[in-house]
């Protein structure tokens, strides 16, 4: 749901990209599904896998950044972005 908002927010500022990291194929799936139905999913990219792996090029600035999953993975993440 947290993805959706944020795309309505991109989408109601002006655009932008949303990039998010899922690890579970099933999550992924529900997702960008969720988003095709609000008409959000030009504006985000999923990228299934770990994070560590996923994000580790985000091609550019990173202007917000929010973290949920595995605790002991934030300080790497946010290191790493």
């Amino acid at each position: 749901m947290r993805r959706i908002y944020l795309a309505a927010a991109l989408r109601d500022n002006g655009g932008g990209k949303l990039i998010g990291s899922e690890l579970e194929s099933t999550k992924v799936t529900r997702a960008r599904a969720h988003l095709e139905a609000a008409g959000l999913a030009d504006l985000v990219e999923i990228r299934e896998g770990d994070a560590l792996d996923t994000l580790a090029d985000v091609g550019g600035e990173v202007d917000v950044l929010s973290i949920d999953g595995a605790f002991s993975l934030y300080l790497p993440v946010l290191k790493m972005i």
